[in-house]
């Protein structure tokens, strides 16, 4: 009897269970993010500018369903600056269309969004700012957005 043989078997038997259950796993986890963005969560960006006198832009990105039911996606957006002074804006973002300009790709399940936030601004004060998003509570279908956050660019 050749022992080689034997053990050779084992993990070829195995392996296609293994496969398997990894690729259940893999689709699990891909679909977990519709709907993770209910009415009392706030999605927190912190930053900390380097240069108070540079320039930059924020924009506001999201991850939509592609069949997204609503002509806008309904935010609040909080700034607090680092003296614990706090902003707030209520936006409507377009989604079909609108004034604003906006950036979308799709790619048949999702539609990657991207709208400008503020241009061309500065930091007035050094140390930790907090930007908030959380959902317009008039607008329950925007329950079924993947993702939403912030991208800040220094020009």
């Amino acid at each position: 009897m050749n022992p080689t043989r034997g053990n050779m078997a084992f993990p070829f038997r195995v392996l296609p269970v293994a496969f398997f259950v990894l690729i259940v796993n893999l689709l699990a986890v891909s679909c977990s993010s519709v709907g993770t963005y209910p009415a009392k969560h706030r999605f927190l960006k912190e930053f900390t500018p380097a240069d108070t006198s540079a320039i930059h832009t924020i924009e506001i990105f999201a991850r939509l369903p592609y069949k997204y039911p609503g002509e806008n996606l309904g935010v609040i957006v909080d700034v607090v600056i680092p003296e614990g002074v706090r902003y707030a804006d209520t936006l409507l973002l377009p989604v079909k269309s609108g004034r604003f300009n906006y950036f979308g790709v799709n790619s048949g399940r999702w539609r990657d969004m991207k709208w400008s936030y503020r241009e061309n601004i500065r930091f007035s004060s050094e140390g930790v700012w907090r930007l908030y998003i959380r959902r317009y509570p008039i607008t329950p279908d925007s329950t079924e957005t993947g993702e939403i956050g912030f991208i800040i660019n220094k020009l």
